[in-house]
C-alpha cells in the first residue's frame, strides 16, 4: 500500500505550493485507478435521408403539388398536423 507522505509538501499562501507536479506525479502514479469518460453518439437505424436537413420553407418551395404534399405527409411535426 502506497502512502503520500505529506511531511515534505509545503504550504504557500494557504495552498500547496508547486501543486501542479504535485497532481502530475499522483495521476502517474495511479493512472490505472483513475477513471475516463467517453462520449460517442447512439447508431441510428434509419439516418436522415442524404444528409439534408428539411424545413418547413423548403417543402412549401416545391413546385410539384403532388411532391409537396408527399413531404407534408413525410414531415407532419413541421406543419403541426
Amino acid at each position: 500500500m502506497r502512502v503520500t507522505d505529506f511531511s515534505c509538501l509545503r504550504l504557500q499562501d494557504g495552498a500547496l505550493a508547486d501543486e501542479e507536479a504535485l497532481c502530475g506525479d499522483i495521476r502517474r502514479e495511479w493512472q490505472d485507478f483513475i477513471g475516463r469518460t467517453y462520449t460517442r453518439g447512439q447508431k441510428v437505424e434509419t439516418p436522415p435521408e442524404g444528409g439534408r436537413v428539411v424545413t418547413r420553407a423548403s417543402i412549401l418551395a416545391m413546385a410539384d403539388a403532388s411532391e409537396r404534399q408527399a413531404a407534408i405527409m413525410r414531415h407532419p411535426e413541421l406543419f403541426g398536423i
